[in-house]
């Protein structure tokens, strides 16, 4: 836009020399979107002895589009610039070339966190949900080419009542309750079944314990008490949410044909649930692991906390997580 501008500016200032007139002007954007940029006429008026609308028509017939500028046009006493689409694609083009590689603008000192992905842990993955990585990725990349400091996160929902539905589903309903809520999930909604994935098993059994709540009062007020609990800080009810967060997450992982043959249980392991000082670990991943698995904060939640834990990521390289850049 710098050397769009650069030369409208030298457009205008040359047509109003040879109209023998010394003013000054300013550019602008204009709020509509049929031209790039925009020159008002009416400081001029004055000292031009002319309506706006007349001089920017004098001034439109007197600029012949060159360079960056493809048409110009008056209106409603506005000089208006449109932008050579394809003579800015080239030169940006030219300039990559020549950068040899090294095509960066200069750090501006300003931190950009763009979290994206962040799927459903309650809903299977499909492709509808692909553009999500997609789409922020290429976001990540863009802000870092401007000179932005950018990180990328994977929000992990490991709180809140779908989980706490979720953690309820996979202790109570068994793989056979599911397996049948999974097929006449797929009959009613006229597609093929789900794929036979942890993470699919586990949708089936949140959606038999949704249905269970909404139905059955002792059912409702396990949920209730189970979700109180969490808020409340109970050791024992986060490690087991927490717990059931990393069945689904590894669930995300897997590649096909590796799943496992039945739902583990979301109880979190016994070295972990007697021992007070210890936290059950919320993610295989490690420090060290690649970039982009989704992974969960270990530090439990207090209080009516309303948001999850959130996975940093790291920008410009593939991302791993469930059906991301592999």
């Amino acid at each position: 836009m710098n050397e769009f501008e650069k030369q409208v500016r030298s457009k205008v200032a040359d047509a109003l020399a040879a109209m023998g007139a010394d003013v000054q002007f300013v550019t602008e954007l204009p709020s509509v979107d049929t031209a790039d940029l925009a020159v008002p006429c009416f400081t001029m008026s004055k000292a031009l002895r002319k309506a706006p609308q007349a001089i920017a028509d004098d001034l439109a017939a007197a600029i012949q589009p060159s360079g960056l500028i493809s048409s110009v046009s008056s209106c409603n006493g506005y000089l208006n610039f449109c932008m050579d689409g394809a003579a800015l694609v080239k030169g940006v083009l030219d300039d990559i070339i020549a950068s040899d590689g090294c095509f960066n603008a200069e750090p501006t000192g300003q931190r950009v966190n763009v979290e994206h992905t962040s799927t459903n842990p309650t809903g299977p993955i499909h492709v509808g949900r692909a553009r999500n990585p997609i789409i922020g990725d290429t976001l990540a990349r863009c802000l870092k080419r401007c000179g932005h400091d950018v990180t990328t996160e994977y929000y992990v929902n490991d709180v809140g009542k779908q989980v706490v539905i979720l953690t309820w589903g996979v202790n109570n309903v068994s793989d056979e309750v599911a397996e049948a809520e999974a097929e006449e999930h797929a009959r009613n909604a006229g597609h093929e079944k789900e794929r036979d994935k942890t993470y699919h098993k586990l949708v089936a059994k949140y959606r038999v314990a949704n249905s269970m709540m909404e139905s059955d009062p002792e059912v409702q007020a396990q949920i209730a008490d189970m979700l109180r609990r969490f808020e409340a800080g109970d050791r024992e009810v986060i490690d087991t949410v927490r717990h059931t967060a990393e069945i689904m997450l590894g669930g995300l992982r897997e590649r096909p044909g590796t799943a496992r043959s039945s739902t583990p249980s979301a109880t979190p392991p016994r070295s972990c649930s007697e021992d007070s000082g210890r936290r059950c670990p919320t993610s295989t991943s490690s420090s060290t692991g690649t970039p982009g698995s989704p992974t969960s904060s270990p530090t439990a939640p207090q209080g009516t906390s309303s948001r999850g834990s959130r996975a940093p990521t790291t920008p410009a390289r593939p991302r791993t997580a469930h059906g991301s850049w592999t």
